[in-house]
């Protein structure tokens, strides 16, 4: 085949002039997020596969689309020695200002925005000003374990965006870099967040 001409764009998340045999998979995707925004739940979604198939590729797809429905959107990735919070935390406070923060904000918005302050002040994260102003909530987020900690963050900020009749997506890419306790603490996060039936894919 001529170069030129080629389809196949090798690279970490290059995006390909076509993408052959993932209609299903991105159909899927799609379908379980407008489960979300329709107040349904759904299961999270993890990407397997060896270096070089797409799996990048698909998960920038999912992220536009999910813009398209109107999802407030985060999208990391976790690099070798990992830092799940400080990665995090900058995402949720794009989100919840996407969210409306700042221009007559819901009472649970402003709960997350506490949330979020005492979940940077646990784990000693840097992103600028997370205090919007806001005192610290106690025993929301602050107890310095991960797995009580991003639980508490991430169903505060999925109830804010309940209550704004809006949804979060959150997508991470090189999830195999996070470190055991990290991963745990996610898997304990969305379980809560689907028993609870929040907004959040």
């Amino acid at each position: 085949m001529d170069r030129r001409l080629n389809p196949y764009v090798p690279g970490a998340g290059l995006q390909p002039r076509e993408l052959a045999g993932r209609d299903e998979l991105l159909k899927e995707a799609n379908i379980d997020m407008e489960r979300v925004m329709g107040g349904r739940p759904v299961r999270g979604l993890m990407l397997l596969g060896l270096r070089g198939v797409g799996k990048t590729v698909l998960l920038v797809r999912m992220k536009e689309s999910a813009e398209k429905m109107g999802f407030k959107v985060g999208k990391i990735e976790a690099p070798a020695n990992g830092a799940l919070p400080r990665l995090l935390a900058p995402e949720l406070r794009k989100i919840l200002y996407a969210l409306d923060l700042k221009a007559s904000a819901a009472q649970s918005v402003k709960e997350a925005a506490s949330a979020l302050r005492n979940f940077v002040a646990a784990f000693n994260v840097k992103i600028g000003e997370v205090e919007f102003g806001l005192k610290p909530s106690p025993g929301v987020a602050d107890t310095g374990d991960l797995t009580q900690d991003l639980s508490d963050l991430l169903v505060a900020v999925a109830q804010a965006a309940a209550d704004r009749r809006s949804a979060v997506a959150i997508f991470i890419d090189e999830v195999q870099y996070l470190s055991l306790e990290e991963l745990t603490a996610l898997v304990v996060a969305c379980h809560e967040i689907s028993q609870r039936n929040l907004p959040l894919f």
